[in-house]
């Protein structure tokens, strides 16, 4: 019997807190007609800049094997190396001189273009 009461009293009260808790996102339900560029296909920009350690320097080490200590300039081997050479690497990139082996995909130099903007972090 002791149930029965509970349950008549926690019921009603359960559901009024469902109903309390429902979706404040837009609770007027006046949505623009128009998406914002990021769900529309358009640009986005990254939330997070290119990680140095994950992305840029393992791209460099694959495409620039060449630029290393011991060998040809400008060195491209360590952090300090690829800040000091960054405008000119992309530029090399950009207009097709390196690597000799052949341009990068574009989605590579819009790593390191995009890790610039950034302003070169060492993440």
């Amino acid at each position: 019997m002791l149930f029965f009461g509970r349950a008549l009293i926690l019921g009603p009260l359960c559901a009024a807190l469902l109903l309390a808790c429902g979706s404040k996102v837009n609770p007027l339900g006046n949505y623009p007609s128009v998406l914002p560029a990021a769900l529309d296909g358009g640009p986005v920009e990254a939330a997070v800049p290119p990680s140095f350690t994950y992305q840029i320097m393992p791209l460099l080490k694959k495409s620039c094997l060449c630029h290393v200590q011991g060998a040809e300039t400008p060195l491209l081997d360590t952090y300090t190396h690829v800040v000091a050479n960054a405008a000119a690497s992309l530029q090399a990139m950009d207009d097709g001189i390196m690597p000799p082996s052949g341009p990068l995909p574009g989605s590579d130099i819009d790593l390191l273009r995009s890790w610039i903007a950034a302003g070169t972090p060492n993440n």
